[in-house]
C-alpha cells in the first residue's frame, strides 16, 4: 500500500483516498459525551482545541501544536488531551492512502490529519458559545486535493490569530451573489487594525488545478471586488478587502501572479503566499508577494506594509 508520509505533505497523487482511524459515521451518545464534561474528563482547554479543529475543518499535529503554544499548553499535555478526545469519539484522525475504503491498520509513519467527530460537535453545541455549529459527519469526507487546500488555508488562519492584530471573525466559504449566478469564496477574515475593521479574502490555488477553473474563480473575484459592489458585503469595512491567494511554492506563485497581471484587475491589494512564507510569520517581510506591473516581477511585502 502506498500512503502519504510525514515528510511529503504536498506531494500527493490526487487518486489517494482518506483512511480513517475510526468510522466517521459512528454516532455517539449525547448523554455519555455530556457526562465526560460533567466529570471533568473534558474541560475548557479541550473545548478550545475543538473550536480550532472545527474552524480549520482538517488540521495537522503541527498546526494544533502551534495553537497549543499560543494558549500555553505543553506538548505532553497536548498529546494526552488529543488521546482522550480521540478515544472518546470526540475527534477523529485519518491518513491518505492509495486504496479506496481501506480498512486495515494504518502504518505508524503515516501523515495524520485531525478532524471533528460527532461527540465534538455535541460539545461545541453546548459549550462553545456559538449560536449554531454548522457540522455534520459528512463534512469530514474530501478528496486528497481538498485536504491539502484546507491545510494551506489553515496556515493563514493560524497566522492571523498569532499576529499582533485583534482577530474579529472567520467565515468559511463566504457567499456572493453575481448577476446570473452565486459564488462561494475561500475564507473571509476580519481583523481590527488601527481601530478600524479590515477584511481579507483568501483562497488556495494549486498547480494541479485546471486552468479554466482557476480563471473562472479569479473572474468571479474580479466581479465582486472590481466595483463598488463589495460594499454590499462589507458595510462596516472602510477599505476594500485584500485578496490573499495561497499556493504550494514560489514557482506556482509566480505563474499565478502572471495570470492575474495579464487578465484581471483588482483595485485593492492582491497578494500571493505559500506555506513556507506563511510559516515565517505574516508580519515578516516576504511573507506575501505581489506582482509589480511596471517591472513585471514579483516583489515582497507583509501584513504590516498593508495597514
Amino acid at each position: 500500500m502506498e500512503y502519504l508520509k510525514e515528510q511529503n505533505t504536498f506531494d500527493i497523487p490526487e487518486s489517494f483516498e482518506q483512511a480513517f482511524f475510526r468510522d466517521p459515521m459512528l454516532v455517539t451518545d449525547l448523554t455519555q459525551v455530556m457526562m465526560l464534561k460533567q466529570r471533568g474528563v473534558i474541560d475548557k482547554t479541550d473545548i478550545k482545541l475543538l473550536e480550532l479543529i472545527y474552524e480549520l475543518k482538517f488540521c495537522t499535529i503541527q498546526q494544533i501544536g502551534a495553537y497549543a503554544d499560543m494558549i500555553g499548553m505543553e506538548k505532553d499535555e497536548l498529546d494526552a488531551r488529543l488521546a482522550v478526545l480521540f478515544s472518546n469519539t470526540i475527534i477523529n484522525k485519518f491518513g491518505l492512502v492509495d486504496e479506496e475504503k481501506y480498512k486495515g491498520v494504518l502504518p505508524g509513519d503515516i501523515k495524520v490529519f485531525y478532524c471533528l467527530h460527532t461527540g465534538g460537535k455535541q460539545l461545541l453545541d453546548a459549550y462553545s458559545g456559538e449560536d449554531y455549529i454548522d457540522w455534520v459527519p459528512g463534512y469530514v469526507f474530501s478528496g486528497a486535493k481538498g485536504v491539502i487546500k484546507i491545510i494551506l488555508a489553515g496556515e493563514l488562519y493560524l497566522q492571523f490569530i498569532k499576529s499582533n492584530k485583534e482577530f474579529i471573525s472567520h467565515v468559511r466559504k463566504p457567499h456572493y451573489n453575481l448577476k446570473n449566478a452565486e459564488f462561494f469564496g475561500g475564507d473571509e477574515f476580519c481583523l481590527k487594525i488601527n481601530n478600524k475593521l479590515t477584511y481579507f479574502i483568501s483562497d488556495v490555488f494549486l498547480a494541479s488545478d485546471k486552468n479554466n477553473v482557476v480563471k473562472q474563480k479569479l473572474r468571479n473575484y474580479e466581479t465582486v471586488f472590481a466595483s463598488k459592489g463589495w460594499k454590499r458585503y462589507y458595510l462596516d469595512g472602510e477599505d476594500i478587502p485584500s485578496l490573499l491567494f495561497i499556493t504550494e511554492n514560489d514557482s506556482v506563485a509566480s505563474s499565478l501572479a502572471g495570470t492575474i497581471s495579464e487578465f484581471y484587475h483588482f483595485p485593492g491589494p492582491c497578494l500571493i503566499s505559500t506555506k513556507e512564507r506563511l510559516l515565517s510569520g505574516i508580519t515578516t517581510e516576504g511573507s506575501f508577494l505581489y506582482h509589480d506591473r511596471d517591472e513585471n516581477k514579483l516583489r515582497k511585502t507583509c501584513l504590516e506594509a498593508l495597514v
